[in-house]
């Protein structure tokens, strides 16, 4: 069995961020938060797993929904290295959440990891703001 996970995680490895992406497309957050939970709990990709569980979380914007997407978010942060476009969202976040501090700090941090982002003229303005 070992041998055939292995076998598995090198064929779906390369299509793991667009299969969880293409999950959250389909709006089914409730079905997508069981999936996330249930690939957090199998241990592997942990990370990237959280990133998207926040990204769930940014997506459905239920109440308390936003602080369940920072929680996430952080806890990715401090499991490994996370895409720049987590920076992107956490300071959305913030910033609709009226902690412009923080939210200019995560996303001068997206902007550094991603400095030719299709959305940084509008990322600088908000910064400028």
């Amino acid at each position: 069995l070992e041998k055939r996970q292995r076998a598995f995680e090198e064929i779906v490895s390369p299509h793991r961020r667009e299969f969880m992406r293409n999950e959250l497309a389909l709006g089914k957050f409730k079905n997508s938060e069981e999936l996330f939970t249930l690939l957090l709990e199998g241990g592997l990709h942990k990370t990237e797993t959280l990133y998207f569980l926040g990204e769930l979380y940014r997506l459905r914007a239920d109440e308390g929904d936003f602080e369940k997407a920072i929680e996430a978010y952080d806890e990715a942060e401090r499991s490994g290295e996370v895409p720049a476009d987590l920076h992107r969202s956490k300071g959305l976040i913030q910033w609709r959440s009226g902690k412009k501090t923080e939210a200019k700090s995560s996303l001068s941090t997206y902007l550094q990891l991603k400095p030719n982002a299709t959305d940084a003229k509008m990322i600088e303005a908000m910064l400028k703001g």
